[in-house]
């Protein structure tokens, strides 16, 4: 697995958000029993949408056993806090968060 992480971390496709442009930048997050998982990625000229950041958090046993709905929102939560200060700044931020039941 930290083969696959380096890999991509060192890959020419991961870019650095533009701030200053007015491209709509989304935070895409997905929650399960286990843990939630994001992107952080921001739409290029040259494609459509592109990664910036991404990662996951997990649950310790007590969290894992919240409802569905608590698990997303949150899920949620913790990936604005632990990337607010990629998000601050931000003038067209998109939130898509997965929900299946």
């Amino acid at each position: 697995m930290q083969i696959l992480k380096d890999a991509i971390i060192e890959s020419s496709a991961l870019i650095s958000i533009n701030y200053t442009t007015d491209r709509t930048i989304y935070l895409s997050v997905d929650s399960s029993i286990c843990s939630v998982g994001w992107i952080l990625a921001q739409d290029c000229p040259d494609r459509h949408r592109r990664p910036s950041r991404f990662g996951s958090i997990t649950w310790n046993e007590r969290e894992s056993r919240y409802s569905q709905a608590k698990l997303k929102l949150y899920g949620l939560f913790h990936v604005l806090r632990a990337q607010r200060i990629y998000l601050v700044s931000t003038r067209n931020l998109v939130v898509e968060v997965c929900y299946r039941c």
